[in-house]
């Protein structure tokens, strides 16, 4: 087990870059067969429709996030409730 610190600002940024990086990838998020996954990816297509965002925006983070997994290289990947995760 390694002892990885991560400050707050790369974990806010790593969401911004990657609800940004989604909002140009709108077109490529498919619905699946888990009924619950399609809402899901329907709630965040309602809100990447907004278009990027500069900053953390709570609200969108408690609509849309599962969770950020840091790797043993300190490596983040952003997990989305929609079922699908975007590393940076």
């Amino acid at each position: 087990c390694t002892d990885i610190k991560i400050d707050k600002e790369k974990v806010d940024r790593a969401f911004v870059v990657a609800f940004n990086i989604i909002v140009d990838e709108i077109d490529n998020i498919k619905d699946g067969e888990d009924l619950l996954k399609n809402y899901r990816i329907k709630e965040l297509k309602k809100l990447l429709e907004r278009g990027k965002i500069l900053d953390i925006d709570k609200d969108i983070i408690r609509r849309v996030l599962e969770k950020i997994e840091v790797d043993e290289y300190g490596e983040l990947e952003v997990r989305f409730l929609a079922g699908f995760g975007v590393k940076i």
